[in-house]
């Protein structure tokens, strides 16, 4: 029974590649780094370094404020505060001095004061100043015979709302802006590693003459699918062995998703356009790398591709950054070897809807078929060329 010639390729390049030493360093210290970065957040986030609380005592003259400053807490932008008793104001300045609070609310003289040992936050000082001025506007309507409750009844209703006359901006959303670029760093990296090694594997195999006697066994064809999709497998190993790994970081440090951001645009949408993408350019790769003889060739052979790759990871990159709700990352990912980048992108920053990267992944499947096609007939022309670096145009043209 013959054995399929390509799944005999794939088995060489995954058996040849997955036991040597950098595929095995390089993946275990990316695993070792994740989780220990997953660990150490967690042991900080469980010590005094993030312990952004604010303690604060009170005495019985200030005991009044308790429930306003639990308010002033709740606030965007506050000091988380915690509260504590001190029984007069000496004793509240003793808490301050040996550290058990961070500062003492008290009344001298019949004004407020507050006692600290270290600097005031500016925000901590103008919510003191604020309640202290109410507690007096309080004060004075209870003595001209009005209802305190009534009036903060009426400023809790009273608010200010905000009207955008432009209802298409919505703003700068770092929730999803940085998962965006994180996602846009690992598919860039993910995809230029697995490219090039499938480059630099094909002008070794050229160099060494070793192609030559795999071309008695099995067609070129069967020779460059089998090795995009043996060094794809490695690749796809890296790449979900370092999801799970982050997944697994994300539970050790305590942190959920951002809200709005599902694990289908974070997860399955970024590997599926990995798929078409990493496939498309590692047959870009390997058939402008067959193009070389040398080893020392290789980076002029690929040097278009590895431009255009650059070039589009810095617009993408600037887009995300700069111009995130504009329709340019829309239009992108409509565009082929470029939305295996950009579509993931507009999926997590909203812009794009699950139909429309659905359409924009089937565009990029046709197209990865056709660069597969043009690329083995360049790889199958060139391949056993041994004398200088040919033209790609050269080699088309020729006639076989």
């Amino acid at each position: 029974m013959t054995r399929n010639p390509v799944w005999l390729i794939v088995k060489r390049e995954i058996s040849t590649r997955i036991t040597g030493k950098p595929f095995i360093v390089s993946l275990t210290v990316l695993i070792i780094l994740i989780l220990g970065a997953g660990i150490g957040y967690r042991m900080l986030s469980e010590s005094d370094v993030f312990d952004s609380k604010t303690r604060i005592a009170l005495t019985p003259a200030t005991e009044s404020y308790r429930p306003a400053l639990a308010g002033l807490s709740r606030q965007p932008g506050m000091i988380d505060l915690e509260v504590t008793k001190a029984p007069s104001n000496e004793a509240a300045e003793m808490l301050v001095r040996e550290e058990k609070a961070d500062h003492a609310l008290v009344v001298t003289d019949g004004s407020v004061e507050i006692l600290s040992v270290d600097a005031v936050s500016p925000t901590l000082e103008f919510g003191l100043k604020a309640l202290a001025q109410a507690t007096t506007v309080t004060d004075y309507i209870t003595e001209l015979g009005g209802q305190p409750g009534e009036l903060a009844k009426r400023m809790s209703a009273s608010s200010v709302s905000v009207r955008m006359l432009d209802e298409s901006k919505d703003g700068f959303d770092i929730a999803r802006i940085v998962p965006a670029i994180f996602i846009l760093f690992v598919l860039f990296m993910a995809i230029v590693t697995g490219s090039g090694l499938i480059a630099q594997g094909t002008v070794e195999e050229k160099s060494s003459r070793i192609v030559e006697i795999l071309l008695t066994t099995v067609k070129p064809f069967h020779l460059i699918v089998g090795k995009v999709l043996g060094v794809g497998s490695l690749i796809l190993i890296n790449v979900c062995v370092l999801m799970i790994t982050g997944w697994g970081a994300l539970k050790i440090a305590g942190l959920s998703l951002p809200e709005g951001i599902s694990w289908a645009s974070l997860t399955v949408w970024p590997f599926l356009f990995f798929l078409v993408g990493f496939f498309a350019y590692a047959f870009i790769y390997a058939g402008f790398a067959a193009l070389a003889s040398r080893s020392e060739d290789v980076q002029m052979a690929i040097m278009p591709v590895s431009v255009f790759l650059v070039i589009i990871f810095y617009v993408l990159y600037a887009a995300v950054l700069v111009v995130p709700q504009s329709p340019l990352l829309t239009v992108l990912s409509y565009v082929p070897l470029v939305s295996c980048f950009a579509a993931p992108l507009a999926l997590l920053i909203g812009t794009l809807t699950w139909w429309q990267a659905l359409i924009s992944f089937v565009i990029h499947i046709a197209v990865t078929c056709g660069l597969a096609w043009g690329a083995a007939t360049l790889y199958k022309r060139s391949v056993l060329n041994f004398g200088a670096r040919q033209s790609v145009f050269k080699v088309l043209r020729a006639k076989q």
